[in-house]
C-alpha cells in the first residue's frame, strides 16, 4: 500500500475544496473554448475535448483509430440498510450534463447551433491571428501521406543524414538530459517496481547528483517520488530540496503518472495532474513548467492545452507515427507551436519538441545512427549492432568525442536552432551507483574534451529540460525570425512504430477495467464534493460523520484513480497480474467511497427530516448525485458485480449531484414472492410512484441452442425516480395493502416468438407467457418507436416523432493471429457473419395508451457462432414525466425516454476471434443515437457516424463502444436519445479478448 503523510483537518478541507474549485474552473475553461462545439462536430483525438473547425478529421492509415470522449457520470442509488459493498451495474447520468448549454463561445467565435458550419484551414489561415496562421494541418498531413517503411540506411525510418561545412560555423549547444522512465506498473506491479527498481534509482540519483554539481537529472512520476519521500529521513529530504534549488534535479510534467492520452477521460487527466502538482507544491514548493511525455502511444492536443492553461512553457513528445516524424524532420519542423483547432488567435499555442527517432533509449537519441549511439550507453556490455561501448580514457577521448559529436551535428540538422537535445536514459535506468558513475563520468570526460577543443565549436553539458527550452527561448528572442517555428493543429493518432503495426488495439484492450475507471471517476468526484461541503457545515455533522477519518480514504482513492491513468494501466497493455492489481485498487477504493457516500447521504437526509425534498438548513446544497456504485455488490476486479436484493420495507436513497432536477427509470432486485409481485414504491412524501415488475433474465446461462432461462428466485422492480437539483430523494419498496393505491402496471408479459418456452420463472409467478409466431410488432413509447426484424429480433427501424431512419444491426467475427494488447491485425478485412435469432419480448404494454415503464427485446446468436455466445437486450424507457413536465423544468436523460442496447459476450470457448456488433444506415437526419459503455452509460456517439463496430478481441474502424470485459466475459451498453450536442462523432476503436 502507498504511504501518505497525515495532515491536519484544516488542510484536509482547504486542499480538497481547492481541488473541487480548480476542477470546476478547468471544466468551465474547457467549455468556454470549445468543448460544446467539439462534442457536436467531432474531435481529432481520443482524449480531445476541443472544438473541431478543420473538417472531417479521419485518419488515413489502414489501422488508424479514434476513441470517443466519454464524460464522467454521476448517479447513486443507495440502499441505506446495506450500502457497504455495492457497485451499480446499469445506466449512469453525465456529471457534466450541462455542457451543451453552459459552455458558450465568445461572441466573435459563436456558431449558429442550427447550422453545420465547417471552417476550413484555408479560411482560417487567412484570419487574423496574433501568433500567425496555422501552417501544418495534421488532417492534411495524413491525407497526403503514403503508408510505407522504406529502408533509410543507418536511420532505418529516415535517410542518410549529412551536413556540410556550414554546420560547423556556429557553436553547437548540446544539452544531455539524463532520465529514467519508471512505469507505475507494466511487467511488474506498481509495488514490485518500487521496491525492486524505483527506490534504488532515486537513492542512486540523489547520491550521484550530490557528488558533482555539474550533473543533472529529470523525473516525471510523482506516484513514485512521493512514496520515496515518505520513507526518507529529514537529511535526505533536505538534500533533495537542495538539488532542486540548485537546478540539478528537475520535476517534469509533475503528474501522478505519465498518463495515456487516448483512453483517459479529460477529468481524470486533470485530476492526476492536480494530485501530482498539489503534492509538489505542498511538499517541495515546486511548480513544473515543462512537459515530458516519452511513452504514451500517440499524443493529443488536449494535453498541450492543459499544460498551457497550467502555465507550462514547453513540452516534449516521442511516440508519433514514424512517417510523420520523417516528414517533419525533412522540413525541420520537429519543433512547433501546437495550437488547438478551435483557436483563431493563437492564445493556446504551446511550444512542442518532437523526438525524431524510433525510441527514447540511448541508441535512438544521440543521432540517426543507433549503432554509433549504442556505443555511448555505458551501462551496456554489448550492442545489437555488434560494437560494444568502450570506457572513455585519455587514449580514446579525442576519437570518441568526434564520433559522438558527428551524431550530435547530424541530429541538429533536423532542427532550426543551434541547440540540440540529447536524452540519456531508458526504462528504469540508473538503478545502481555503478551505472550512474559509468554514465556521468564517461560523458563528463567527453564533454571536457569537446569544450576544451575550440576547433570543435561545441559546448556540451548535462542539462535539465528547462535548460534546453530556456536556450531555445533565448535564441528566439535574439532572432527576428521567431515565426520560423510552424504552427500545428491536430493530433498524433494513430501511432505506429514500424511497418503496418498501427497501435489501435490498446484503445479497448482489457475493456472491463476501462469501464471500471468510468464508474470510479464520478463516484470519487461526488464523494469529494460531498465531503468538502459536509466539512464546511455544522460541527454536529462533522462529529457524527467523523470527517477527519474519511480524508485518507479520499487521498488513496484519488491516487488509485491517478495510477490507473498510466499509459500501461488504462490502455490494458500491462501483464495480467498487473491489470488485476490496478483493478483491485479501484475496487477497494470504490468500496470505501461507497460506504462514505452512504454515510454522507444518510446524514444529509436525516438532517433534513423525513421530507428530504424540503430544504432544511443546507440540505440541498449538501446533496450531490454520485456515480452509481450502490445497487450491486462488488465481487472483485475479475468478476461482474452482482446486484443485491432489496428487502421489502427497505429505503433506497437516490442522490443527485447535478444542478438540475433529474428523472430516470431505475430498478432494484427483489426476492421472488407474492408480496414482491405486487410491491409498490413510495417516495419521501409517502406518495406511490409508478413501478412494474419484470422477470429477471439469466444472461450467464444463455447458449445458442438452449431456451431462455430466468432467475427463479429473483425479480426486477422498475420504478420512476425524480430527484431535485442538488438533492436527495428517498424511496421505499413496500408490499401492497388496501390502504395503498399503487400506480403499478400489470405484471410483465413475456412474449416468445419461437416455440421454446423459457425456463426458470419463479413459482406461482403472475407473468403472462405468450408463445407467438414471428412478427410481434414494434416497441413504442411516447417519444420513440422501435421496429425489429421478425425472425432475428435485430433492429430494423427507429422513428422519433416525424423522423424515421432504417437501421441494419448485425454481428460478425474476424479471424486473427497477430493481434495483441497493442495491435489489431485481422487476417482478412471481411468478417464472418454471425446469425441472430430466437427473439423474446418482456414488457407491460397492453395497449396504445398504457405502454408501461420499460419494454425489453432480446435476441441471441444461433447456428455456427464460432464458439461465441452473445445476448443483446434492447430496453425502451417510457417515463410519464416526459409529457407532464416542460423541458425547461426537467432534464429527460436516456434512462427516462431512450433506447438502451446491452450486449453480453462470452468468448471463453473461442480463440483468436474478433467479434463485431455493427449498426449501419444511420441517416444524418437522426442526430439522436448515442452509444454508451456498460456500466456507466455516457452518451458518446452522434448519429452522424454511419457505422460502428465492436470487437471483444480486436480493433476496427468506426466505433465508439468501450466493452465491459472480465477475462472473456464482456458486457456492452448503448443508448438512443435526442442528445444533440452531448454526443460526438467517433473514429476507430477495438475490443479484444486478452490473456
Amino acid at each position: 500500500m502507498e504511504r501518505f503523510s497525515n495532515r491536519d483537518g484544516t488542510y484536509f478541507h482547504g486542499r480538497l475544496l481547492q481541488r473541487v474549485i480548480i476542477l470546476g474552473l478547468l471544466v468551465c475553461v474547457l467549455v468556454q473554448f470549445g468543448i460544446h462545439q467539439s462534442l457536436r462536430r467531432g474531435t481529432t483525438s481520443p482524449a480531445s475535448a476541443e472544438m473541431q473547425l478543420g473538417g472531417k478529421f479521419a485518419l488515413r492509415s489502414p489501422s488508424a483509430a479514434r476513441v470517443p470522449y466519454s464524460r464522467p457520470t454521476s448517479f447513486l442509488s443507495t440502499d441505506v440498510g446495506d450500502a457497504g459493498n455495492d457497485v451499480q451495474n446499469h445506466s449512469q447520468l453525465p456529471l457534466y450534463d450541462g455542457l451543451e448549454t453552459a459552455g458558450q463561445l465568445t461572441e466573435q467565435h459563436q456558431l449558429d447551433d442550427e447550422e453545420e458550419v465547417i471552417w476550413s484551414l484555408a479560411a482560417r489561415a487567412t484570419s487574423p491571428a496574433k501568433n500567425g496562421p496555422v501552417t501544418v494541418d495534421m488532417e492534411q498531413v495524413y491525407d497526403a501521406m503514403d503508408v510505407g517503411d522504406p529502408d533509410g540506411g543507418a536511420w532505418k525510418q529516415g535517410w542518410d543524414v549529412k551536413y556540410g561545412p556550414e554546420m560547423t560555423d556556429n557553436v553547437l549547444n548540446v544539452f544531455l538530459v539524463p532520465h529514467s522512465h519508471n512505469d507505475p506498473g507494466w511487467i511488474k506491479t506498481y509495488d514490485d517496481y518500487y521496491f525492486t527498481e524505483t527506490r534504488p534509482i532515486l537513492n542512486t540519483i540523489v547520491d550521484a547528483l550530490a557528488a558533482d554539481n555539474r550533473r543533472r537529472f529529470i523525473w516525471a512520476e510523482i506516484s513514485y517520488l512521493s512514496r520515496w519521500w515518505d520513507e526518507q529521513p529529514p537529511t535526505r529530504r533536505e538534500l533533495l530540496r537542495q538539488l532542486i534549488k540548485n537546478g540539478q534535479f528537475e520535476v517534469v510534467t509533475g503528474g501522478w503518472v505519465m498518463n495515456d492520452e487516448a483512453n483517459t477521460n479529460v477529468a481524470a487527466m486533470v485530476s492526476q495532474l492536480l494530485e501530482g502538482h498539489q503534492w509538489l507544491g505542498k511538499t517541495l514548493g515546486v511548480k513544473p513548467e515543462y512537459g515530458w511525455a516519452i511513452d504514451p502511444f500517440g499524443h493529443t492536443p488536449t494535453m498541450a492545452y492543459f499544460l498551457k492553461r497550467m502555465g507550462f512553457k514547453g513540452m516534449l513528445i516521442q511516440r508519433v507515427y514514424y512517417n510523420v516524424k520523417k516528414r517533419f524532420a525533412r522540413q525541420r519542423g520537429l519543433e512547433f507551436r501546437w495550437r488547438q483547432t478551435w483557436d483563431l488567435d493563437g492564445h493556446t499555442d504551446m511550444f512542442c519538441h518532437m523526438m525524431p527517432f524510433y525510441s527514447y533509449d540511448v541508441p535512438h537519441t544521440c543521432g540517426p545512427d543507433p549503432s554509433v549511439c549504442c556505443q555511448f550507453d555505458f551501462k551496456r556490455t554489448g550492442c545489437p549492432w555488434g560494437i560494444s561501448p568502450t570506457p572513455i580514457n585519455d587514449d580514446n577521448v579525442a576519437s570518441r568525442a568526434r564520433m559522438l559529436l558527428d551524431q550530435y551535428r547530424k541530429k541538429s540538422t533536423l532542427f532550426q536552432t543551434k541547440n540540440v537535445l540529447i536524452p540519456l536514459g531508458d526504462d528504469f535506468r540508473f538503478m545502481s551507483h555503478r551505472e550512474a558513475e559509468a554514465q556521468f563520468t564517461n560523458y563528463q570526460r567527453l564533454f571536457d574534451h569537446m569544450n576544451s577543443d575550440l576547433s570543435l565549436k561545441v559546448h556540451a553539458r548535462f542539462a535539465t529540460l528547462r535548460d534546453y527550452f530556456v536556450a531555445i527561448a533565448d535564441e528566439v528572442v535574439s532572432d527576428v525570425r521567431a515565426e520560423r517555428f510552424p504552427v500545428l493543429a491536430g493530433d498524433f493518432f494513430t501511432y505506429a512504430d514500424k511497418t503496418d503495426e498501427f497501435w489501435s488495439g490498446y484503445y479497448v484492450s482489457r475493456s472491463f477495467y476501462k469501464a471500471m475507471d468510468r464508474a470510479f471517476e464520478p463516484l470519487l468526484r461526488a464523494a469529494e464534493v460531498a465531503y468538502t461541503l459536509a466539512s464546511a457545515s455544522s460541527s454536529l455533522i462533522q462529529v457524527q460523520l467523523g470527517l477527519s477519518s474519511m480524508w485518507n480514504e479520499l487521498v488513496v482513492a484519488r491516487r488509485n484513480l491517478g495510477l490507473f491513468q498510466h499509459h500501461d494501466g488504462i490502455t490494458g497493455t500491462a501483464r495480467k497480474h498487473v491489470a488485476l492489481d490496478y483493478g483491485n485498487r479501484m475496487v477497494s477504493s470504490m468500496r470505501h467511497l461507497d460506504k462514505m457516500m452512504a454515510q454522507l447521504v444518510s446524514a444529509f437526509a436525516s438532517f433534513g427530516g423525513r421530507d428530504v425534498h424540503k430544504s432544511v438548513g443546507t440540505l440541498h446544497s449538501l446533496s450531490f448525485k454520485a456515480a452509481g456504485v450502490a445497487e450491486s455488490q462488488v465481487l472483485g476486479a475479475k468478476a461482474l458485480p452482482t446486484r443485491k436484493v432489496v428487502v421489502l420495507g427497505q429505503r433506497v436513497m437516490v442522490y443527485n449531484a447535478l444542478a438540475h432536477a433529474r428523472v430516470e427509470i431505475r430498478s432494484v432486485i427483489l426476492a421472488a414472492s407474492a408480496e414482491a409481485f405486487s410491491a409498490c414504491v413510495l417516495n419521501s412524501h409517502g406518495t406511490v410512484v409508478r413501478s412494474e415488475v419484470h422477470p429477471l433474465l439469466d444472461i450467464s446461462h444463455i447458449q445458442a441452442s438452449a431456451a431462455y432461462t430466468f432467475v427463479h428466485d429473483k425479480v426486477e422492480l422498475f420504478y420512476e425516480v425524480e430527484v431535485p437539483a442538488l438533492g436527495v430523494s428517498v424511496f421505499t419498496v413496500v408490499a401492497r395493502d388496501e390502504s395503498l393505491e399503487c400506480k403499478r402496471s400489470p405484471p410483465a408479459r413475456v412474449t416468445i416468438t419461437t416455440a421454446v418456452t423459457p425456463t426458470g420463472l419463479p413459482m406461482s409467478h403472475p407473468f403472462e407467457i405468450v408463445v407467438s409466431s414471428p412478427g410481434s410488432g414494434p416497441m413504442q413509447s411516447r417519444q420513440l418507436q422501435v421496429e425489429f426484424e421478425s425472425n432475428t429480433g435485430l433492429l430494423r427501424r427507429l422513428r422519433w416523432q416525424s423522423t424515421m431512419v432504417d437501421i441494419v444491426e448485425e454481428f460478425a467475427a474476424y479471424q486473427t493471429q497477430r493481434s495483441g494488447a497493442y495491435l489489431f491485425l485481422p487476417l482478412s478485412s471481411t468478417p464472418s457473419q454471425l446469425l441472430a435469432g430466437r427473439p423474446l419480448r418482456i414488457g407491460c404494454a397492453v395497449n396504445a395508451e398504457h405502454r408501461g415503464l420499460v419494454q425489453q427485446a432480446v435476441t441471441t446468436l444461433v447456428g455456427d457462432t464460432h464458439g461465441i455466445s452473445l445476448v443483446r437486450v434492447a430496453r425502451l424507457y417510457n417515463s410519464a414525466f416526459s409529457s407532464e413536465r416542460a423541458a425547461s423544468q426537467l432534464r429527460m436523460p436516456p434512462q427516462a425516454v431512450g433506447l438502451e442496447l446491452c450486449h453480453w459476450v462470452d468468448m471463453r470457448r473461442s480463440t483468436n476471434q474478433e467479434v463485431v456488433s455493427r449498426l449501419v444506415k444511420i441517416l444524418l437526419s437522426l442526430p439522436y443515437l448515442c452509444v454508451n459503455p456498460a456500466p456507466t452509460a455516457n452518451p458518446i456517439l452522434s448519429g452522424t457516424a454511419p457505422v460502428f463496430q465492436t470487437h471483444p478481441s480486436a480493433s476496427f474502424s468506426m466505433t465508439s463502444m468501450v466493452l465491459n470485459q472480465i477475462g472473456d466475459f464482456i458486457a456492452l451498453n448503448y443508448l438512443c436519445k435526442q442528445i444533440f450536442s452531448q454526443c460526438r462523432r467517433t473514429r476507430f476503436c477495438k475490443m479484444r479478448r486478452r490473456d
